[in-house]
């Protein structure tokens, strides 16, 4: 089975082969081209039913966002940077919006904030999920952890788990009582990523 791929030579990309160890409940396959929907630029290729090629192009930061609503969206207002990524979630999408995060360098005094919401239909693993992704975003540094909803809780305390003198993490019942507090967390100039499963309605804070 072969597959032409027409594309600019003159981008930097890099080739990944990433292989599934054991299958789970979230297709893998569908969790990364979520996170590189324009076909144009990247290149999801299934090979067989566990290995799948990435063919991607290469930039820094969260300027490899795509500008597709709620999907790494990215947005420049006068205060802040956005990344609006709460079309859809899920624990692959989430550690690969949280890399994009730290990947991105930032001034003196600028934070990187993750703001968390549910992932839904994890089946019966979500609790511990949930927890494994507060573990990783406290573990890549990112300054401030927001988590918010029922499941996030447990999102929260694995972020509490981890010790570092960087990564603050908070947890809020509902996105209206963070949005109380917005004002005394996010500063001019942070970047904030956004991410949770569409019936979060995170939409509501990126509209904020």
């Amino acid at each position: 089975k072969t597959r032409e791929l027409g594309f600019n030579n003159e981008v930097s990309r890099c080739v990944l082969l990433i292989r599934t160890a054991e299958r789970t409940e979230v297709s893998v396959s569908e969790s990364i081209q979520s996170l590189f929907p324009d076909k144009s630029k990247d290149f999801v290729i299934n090979i067989n039913e566990t290995d799948i090629v990435l063919v991607k192009e290469i930039k820094s930061g969260i300027e490899n966002a795509q500008t597709i609503s709620g999907r790494n969206n990215l947005i420049h207002t006068e205060n802040y940077t956005i990344m609006d990524d709460c079309y859809n979630a899920n624990p692959v999408s989430m550690k690969a919006a949280i890399d994009l995060m730290a990947s991105t360098p930032v001034k003196s005094g600028v934070k990187r904030i993750a703001v968390l919401g549910d992932m839904f239909e994890l089946g019966t693993d979500e609790k511990q999920l949930h927890y494994e992704v507060g573990q990783y975003a406290a573990q890549r540094n990112l300054e401030i952890i927001i988590c918010i909803g029922d499941l996030c809780k447990n999102l929260y305390e694995g972020a509490k788990s981890v010790e570092n003198t960087v990564s603050r993490a908070y947890y809020y019942v509902d996105k209206e009582s963070f949005l109380d507090e917005i004002n005394n967390i996010i500063s001019n100039g942070d970047i904030i990523l956004i991410k949770a499963s569409h019936g979060m309605h995170f939409e509501e804070i990126v509209n904020k």
